[in-house]
């Protein structure tokens, strides 16, 4: 049954890798969970939280976060058939507070609901391009050399997040300095490299079940240095929460105080974070035909835009494909059976929460999978063209670009710019195709936003 939903054979691969990549893949970005609901309920704001703003219920946010991810997931795996999770988006869900906050500021205040209203219409308009083919092409008319930049890219900020996870990198204090070694004899160190040495001594000698035998020690170093404790494995979900912030959003809301700047930033960054998100995974997994091209490529993107309209009416910010895929497909994740298995999780999770606070509560758990996922993605840079400059300037913008912005859109924005920009120069404007000159403009409307809205 399953090779039948799933083209099992047809992909070279098993029920059984494609269940231990869904499981990395959940750990791996299972601290969604924890992180969403602090976000959306204000909390992230520590003591600057702005009194008198209301924000959304702590638990209902959790709750929504699970079942919005499992469906996306669900969707992704039947409707497209990639080994692609989804969760909400981390960026977006800290925009999304700071203009609840009122620190990003739209003329008005605007209330949690018009908010969500906001992340509803962002969706719809996603759903629409998605359905019309058009974010499909601009997925089969970037050239080889930036999709390679963009997996490449991808890949250096997964790194860098398991690397200040792990406390390897830390802020630099310095002026004009950006990061620098953090000190390797505290806990989350030890933890991270206990991690790091089984997974890499799994990955080195080519045996499988690297990735999820390093967070399952990593797990058991935090334990023994009391970075996360076990109190239980089960608990009753509190359903009711969860009408705190389902179907609440105010979509009439959203479009009375003139939130059109911020829904176009919205369907911008989703747009151009999902798009980077499949062709860097696409490439790692090697999911591309002949012509570089993604099979079911416009089924995918169908999929990602619904998930940010359910999310939304679940009760969360925009619901987008996670980066953090890669790590299940470098365990062997080739199909739709991939998502569904982490869709299951994140079902489960409600239920498991005290287990799933214990392997998620220290970061430097599942750190090393994304430093040695980093690693893997990294190799792509090989495919960069890099003796044409009017190739290579621009993928190295973007893959510089990406990890040093910690945004996927931003980072793609450099290159996407840059590319169209030496392309006229240099004469070759004739071959340009017309969605390089649209894309060209949209970053930059898209910087020029941001940049107006202090973000």
């Amino acid at each position: 049954m399953l090779d039948r939903i799933f083209k099992l054979n047809q992909n070279n691969t098993r029920a059984g890798v494609e269940i231990v990549a869904g499981l990395t893949t959940f750990f791996t970005m299972a601290y969604i969970i924890f992180v969403q609901p602090a976000v959306l309920s204000g909390e992230f704001l520590g003591p600057g939280k702005p009194p008198g703003v209301e924000f959304m219920d702590k638990t209902g946010v959790m709750l929504a976060t699970c079942i919005a991810s499992a469906f996306a997931c669900f969707f992704m795996a039947f409707v497209a058939n990639y080994p692609i999770a989804l969760a909400p988006g981390m960026g977006e869900n800290f925009f999304y507070g700071l203009i609840v906050a009122g620190f990003i500021s739209v003329g008005t205040e605007v209330s949690w609901q018009a908010a969500l209203g906001v992340i509803f219409i962002s969706g719809v308009i996603c759903t629409i391009i998605s359905m019309l083919r058009i974010r499909e092409a601009v997925v089969n008319s970037i050239p080889d050399s930036l999709k390679s930049a963009i997996a490449v890219g991808i890949g250096l900020l997964i790194a860098t997040i398991g690397l200040s996870s792990a406390g390897f990198i830390v802020k630099h204090p310095s002026p004009g300095a950006l990061v620098k070694m953090g000190d390797m004899t505290t806990p989350d160190a030890a933890i991270a490299l206990v991690g790091l040495a089984v997974a890499g001594l799994f990955l080195a000698r080519r045996m499988s079940g690297g990735l999820i035998a390093g967070i399952a020690a990593a797990a058991a170093t935090a334990l023994l240095l009391g970075k996360t404790s076990f109190s239980g494995a089960f608990s009753v979900p509190d359903f009711a929460a969860l009408g705190n912030v389902a179907f609440k959003l105010d979509i009439l809301g959203a479009l009375k105080v003139g939130l059109g700047a911020i829904i176009a930033v919205f369907v911008i960054m989703d747009f151009f974070d999902s798009v980077g998100t499949f062709v860097g995974v696409a490439r790692q997994a090697n999911l591309m035909d002949e012509k570089g091209n993604m099979p079911r490529i416009g089924r995918a993107l169908v999929a990602d835009s619904v998930a940010t309209v359910a999310g939304a009416l679940a009760g969360t910010s925009t619901v987008t494909s996670y980066v953090e895929s890669a790590a299940g497909i470098q365990h062997g994740g080739r199909t739709g059976l991939t998502a569904a298995v982490v869709g299951v999780l994140f079902l489960l999770a409600m239920f498991i929460e005290p287990l799933m606070r214990m392997v998620t509560g220290c970061s430097a758990i599942t750190a090393p999978v994304l430093i040695l996922v980093g690693v893997m993605m990294c190799g792509g840079a090989v495919r960069v063209n890099w003796d044409d400059y009017r190739e290579s300037i621009p993928s190295f913008l973007i893959i510089a670009g990406i990890p040093l912005t910690m945004s996927i859109a931003d980072g793609i924005a450099f290159g996407f710019i840059s590319y169209a920009f030496l392309m006229i120069v240099s004469g070759g404007w004739r071959k340009l195709h017309w969605i390089a000159y649209a894309l060209a403009a949209l970053f930059i409307f898209h910087i020029v936003a941001l940049s107006g809205l202090g973000a």
